[in-house]
Parts: C-alpha cells; structure tokens; sequence
C-alpha cells in the first residue's frame, strides 16, 4: 500500500518507551542532571581560555561550582565572588561603574575571551551522553 509503513515490532517499542518516563524518577532525573553539570564544570574549567592567575593566588579555575536551582535544574558558573568572570567571558567596556552597595570601580576595557558558552557548545552531546548513560545504569539496560 502507498504511503503506509509497517514496521515490526515498533508498537511494541513505543510501549516501551512510554513505560520508561514512569520508571525515570526524580531521583535518576536528579542524578542525570548532576553528572551533566560536573562534568560541563570539569570542561570549563580546563578550556583554554579559561582566565589563570600569574600571581601565587586562588586561580579563578577552582572557583567554578555546581549548584542545584529552585526549578530542580542545576547551575553552572563561578561562585559570586568571581562575578568578574562574566567580563572575560563577554568582554567589557572600560569605566568607572558603581556598585550595588555605592562604591566606585574603575574598570579596564576586557575583550570578551569566552571560555563557558564554548565548553558548553564542544561537549554538549558528550554531556548528553553521560546522562544518557546515568539513566540507563538506573534502568538497568
């Protein structure tokens, strides 16, 4: 027949594939999610263009965290007091510019040296692919 497909045993994988969502719970969900995250953190933390000190101080590289949001999504990024890694990551126009709390901060013009979004960008399908394997080992397949 024209325009009509039968494919052997396809029902039968649909059904399993639908069964599969209801086995997935938060927890697997959780895990998949964390493994994704922490090794995204590994990858920027290791990109090339990642900002290193030459000065015998905390290197900002150390300071790349994994932290679960409200929406049971997690965060990746640097800790709040290495909020200057935005400027390396998109770059910045030079200034002074006041903070939230009034005080005055001259600022160098940064060219943006994006170390974040191209980690993510390389390795999105390894990421994927990690969580991917997480909820397998879960299911047992």
């Amino acid at each position: 027949m024209a325009g009509h497909m039968n494919l052997e045993g396809m029902e039968e994988l649909m059904l399993h594939i639908q069964s599969l969502d209801k086995k997935v719970d938060d927890a697997l969900k959780d895990k998949a999610l964390r493994e994704g995250a922490e090794f995204l953190r590994d990858k920027i933390q290791h990109h090339p263009n990642m900002p290193r000190s030459d000065a015998h101080k905390e290197h900002a590289q150390d300071h790349i965290i994994v932290k679960k949001a409200d929406d049971d999504t997690y965060e990746v990024g640097p800790e709040e007091r290495f909020f200057y890694l935005q400027f390396h990551e998109l770059g910045a126009r030079g200034g002074t510019y006041k903070s939230k709390t009034g005080n005055s901060y001259k600022l160098p013009g940064i060219d943006a040296k994006p170390f974040m979004r191209p980690a993510f960008e390389t390795n999105a399908q390894e990421i994927q692919k990690r969580m991917g394997k997480v909820i397998k080992r879960g299911l047992g397949i």
